[in-house]
């Protein structure tokens, strides 16, 4: 019997999407915009999987906010999961990412360059995603300011630090605008406090190989040590970036290449990984504690690894799932609040687990349509736009 919180139904959900994304108008999708080799490319296409897993972890949080008010995990081990995991995996990819740029340079980045370039990466679709916001915000206050305008401009500010600062509790006294974005923009301030100061400190180590081993080794155990004893976001985010580093350095170390070759030789690490997943996703009731943390970092070292969930993570239209990743994971909020906001659609999803899934069908269709024409329109030129201004040489 289908529930609402049936493991299976996001299964579906994301195979409905693949197959959508394979259709030849979206093939604009495989011009990536950034370089790309065989170690990577298994990142590319975790980065689709895990932005779904956000959406539908939020998807289902949205019965209950319908319902009873409420914006809490959803009651479920496997969509909890998909959402927290998600996010941990995310952190351990910009970690993986970045410390690998700096040891390919010693340490010596054009870190103004790299600001620069990360901005207009994270701020185009930042933006498109706060206007349709405000745009909801001004439709519930009826388009009239009801608080003074040296308060609304205190309200707006930070809204034009592309995400270093959270949202408001209030703009023009409506509350709580940031669940109008399903609250998905937390994860930019860590992101941007690992750039601008976690990052720059950290590639000193860079410059000698004794250097990097000490930093990450000690880095990783004691970040992990931290968050057990403490736990805490900022604690289990800066465990998670620590993970991804720790897993470029064995990259570098070769102890990846020794992984492919085992999986050359022995093809069961697609299996290995699919078990540690499925036990990930059904034994824990989130990701937030060492031993999920762990069975991650494990997880992703596999996969940087170039193991490829038997070449789910390297099919055509999982590769475009993840060249529309940031905007999937932006613009999930929008799409979910217009879908639920209107009325024959609200009251189809509510009579049952069914109809509920047949509208969340939708919007996610209509999600990765939003998601590639903004990638089209706005994400692509907003980086073209960074790499041709920026003043600083690479």
């Amino acid at each position: 019997m289908m529930t609402l919180y049936t493991p299976w139904a996001a299964a579906l959900l994301l195979a409905l999407g693949l197959l959508w994304l394979e259709l030849p108008c979206f093939a604009a999708a495989d011009q990536s915009w950034h370089p790309s080799s065989a170690r990577t490319a298994t990142l590319d296409g975790l980065r689709g999987l895990l932005a779904s897993g956000v959406f539908l972890h939020h998807a289902t949080l949205y019965a209950l906010y319908l319902t009873q008010q409420r914006w809490q995990t959803p009651p479920s081990f496997f969509y909890t999961q998909l959402g927290q995991a998600s996010v941990i995996l995310f952190f351990m990819i910009t970690g993986f990412l970045f410390w690998d740029k700096a040891l390919a340079c010693a340490g010596r980045l054009s870190w103004p360059a790299l600001w620069w370039n990360r901005y207009f990466r994270i701020a185009p679709l930042y933006y498109l995603a706060v206007a349709l916001m405000l745009l909801v915000v001004a439709i519930r206050t009826g388009f009239i300011v009801h608080v003074s305008l040296t308060q609304l401009l205190k309200e707006l500010a930070p809204l034009l630090l592309a995400g270093y600062q959270g949202l408001p509790a209030s703009i023009n006294s409506y509350p709580r605008p940031g669940l109008i974005l399903a609250g998905v923009t937390w994860t930019l301030h860590y992101e941007w406090i690992f750039y601008l100061f976690f990052l720059p400190v950290a590639s000193f180590f860079a410059r000698r190989q004794s250097w990097q081993r000490l930093l990450v080794g000690v880095g990783t155990l004691s970040s992990f040590i931290i968050m057990a004893r403490h736990p805490g976001i900022p604690r289990f985010g800066m465990a998670a970036f620590f993970a991804g580093m720790l897993c470029a350095s064995l990259q570098r170390e070769s102890w990846g290449a020794q992984l492919r070759l085992l999986r050359r030789r022995y093809p069961v690490q697609s299996s290995a990984l699919l078990l540690i997943l499925a036990v990930l996703l059904m034994s824990y009731p989130g990701a937030y504690a060492t031993r999920p943390m762990l069975l991650l970092g494990l997880s992703f070292f596999m996969i940087s690894s170039g193991t490829d969930l038997f070449g789910v993570l390297l099919w055509r239209p999982t590769r475009r799932l993840g060249e529309l990743s940031y905007g999937i994971y932006i613009l999930q909020g929008p799409v979910l609040y217009g879908v639920f906001a209107l009325a024959p659609l609200r009251h189809l999803a509510l009579r049952g687990a069914w109809p509920y899934w047949l509208v969340l069908a939708l919007a996610y269709l209509l999600l990765l349509s939003l998601a590639w024409l903004a990638h089209q329109t706005i994400e692509l030129p907003g980086i073209r736009l960074g790499r041709k201004t920026q003043p600083w040489s690479r």
